[in-house]
């Protein structure tokens, strides 16, 4: 598989959750740009073939789960 050169424009990033970035992104010889609004968007948009997820990260208090009092 050929390799690709991207143009990567980040207008926006939130300091306290970096995976919510806006930007523009186009590949290098074509005109159409692409935009995204989170870290998800932008790697859909590099591997459309991935089906990869990329989970926000979690506090230990989100992550753990109940246990049912019987």
């Amino acid at each position: 598989m050929p390799s690709r050169d991207y143009i990567v424009r980040v207008y926006r990033c939130d300091k306290k959750r970096p995976r919510r970035i806006i930007g523009i992104i186009e590949e290098v010889g074509n005109m159409e740009k692409k935009a995204f609004t989170n870290i998800e968007e932008l790697w859909k948009i590099l591997n459309p073939s991935a089906e990869i997820k990329i989970q926000e990260g979690k506090t230990k208090r989100e992550t753990r789960t109940r246990k049912k009092r019987a």
